[in-house]
């Protein structure tokens, strides 16, 4: 006649092996007459009758006898052990969902980047209209420091977004403007002494960029106390380089990725610098001599990627350099919000 066991004996027995694993535990279910001695090292009978069953667990350090002698006794047992711990762990389940919460909305505010948003402002003391990619979260009444980028000519606010996205996550206001020609604007010349006859394109953007930086602040979405960072590409930089040398006391840092035409302002504040393509040189006069670089405390770096591949455009390694300059840059001059480097795959992918 086969022995029955004790479910609920078993139940506890096997749960212990699964949360212990098979090899710290030896389950041996029998009649308490025929081990119960044996296991305890006791001696004397054990008054049980034959439908009372125990399972042992046997372990190396010592033995252990887990007794269900009592069917209602030991359900009224477990039932409030699960209970006990049902009520523990719907405890640590609402803190665990809490701190996810506060963990997922600061990330989704600093650690990656939002959807940027476009809208368009009406410069009324010239009647133009200019086309503004903001990034970064926005909210009334919680200025944030402000970033201006000015694409290269030909392309569009959008071309450097894993620039505005690093930014962003840093906890800047973004704002990447569209230098778009519009009828009535000067024609960009390509021969002859560019650096003055394309000074009047330069002019229209780099009222551009004054206008957004006043129009920012007007909102109350940057902060009053502090100065901006302008950052340009190509013909970008140089509407950059334009607006710092004739604004210089509005500007933190200016910063061009390779401008060639616009000579880099010889001034101290803002701080300037500027990354170099590997492939093209600027204009006799735009760089200054290092000795005055270094005097006046620019930074100039050069990085192995080409002219034309400094956007979102270029390979994930040449975009990985273009940040490091950048963050060479704002590092050295900014000490009150670090240029700190997050998971690349928020803003390279």
């Amino acid at each position: 006649m086969h022995r029955k066991i004790d479910p609920y004996a078993t139940f506890t027995c096997r749960f212990l092996m699964a949360r212990c694993g098979p090899t710290a535990f030896r389950i041996t279910p029998s009649r308490p007459a025929e081990t119960g001695q044996a296991a305890l090292g006791g001696g004397g009978g054990d008054q049980t009758t034959g439908r009372e069953r125990k399972c042992w667990v046997e372990s190396r350090p010592s033995v252990f006898a887990l007794s269900a002698t009592s069917k209602q006794t030991f359900h009224v047992r477990w039932r409030r052990t699960c209970y006990g711990l049902a009520m523990l762990f719907r405890s640590i389940l609402i803190v665990l969902c809490l701190t996810s919460c506060v963990a997922n909305q600061k990330h989704s505010e600093e650690g990656v980047p939002s959807a940027p948003v476009s809208m368009t402002l009406i410069d009324q003391s010239r009647q133009r209209p200019v086309d503004v990619l903001l990034y970064g979260h926005i909210s009334e009444g919680h200025p944030k420091p402000l970033a201006i980028i000015s694409h290269r000519y030909g392309g569009h606010n959008s071309d450097y977004s894993f620039i505005a996205d690093r930014l962003a996550v840093q906890g800047y206001l973004v704002a990447s403007v569209e230098h778009a020609e519009r009828p009535g604007d000067p024609p960009m010349v390509n021969t002859g002494d560019l650096g003055q006859l394309r000074r009047p394109v330069w002019q229209v953007g780099a009222d551009s960029i004054g206008f957004v930086i006043s129009e920012r602040r007007r909102r109350g979405y940057t902060e009053t106390t502090s100065k901006p960072i302008l950052i340009g590409h190509s013909n970008g930089g140089d509407m950059t380089m334009l607006y710092a040398t004739e604004h210089p006391q509005t500007v933190r840092i200016a910063l061009s990725l390779d401008n060639r035409r616009m000579p880099l302002p010889l001034v101290k504040s803002p701080k300037i610098c500027s990354i170099r393509s590997d492939n093209f040189n600027a204009d006799p006069g735009v760089l200054p001599p290092p000795l005055d670089q270094q005097a006046l405390g620019m930074t100039i770096l050069k990085v192995p990627v080409k002219h034309d591949d400094m956007w979102d455009g270029g390979t994930r390694m040449e975009k990985e350099a273009i940040l490091k300059g950048i963050a060479t840059c704002i590092d050295k001059h900014v000490g009150s919000h670090r240029f700190r480097k997050p998971a690349l795959r928020s803003v390279l992918s």
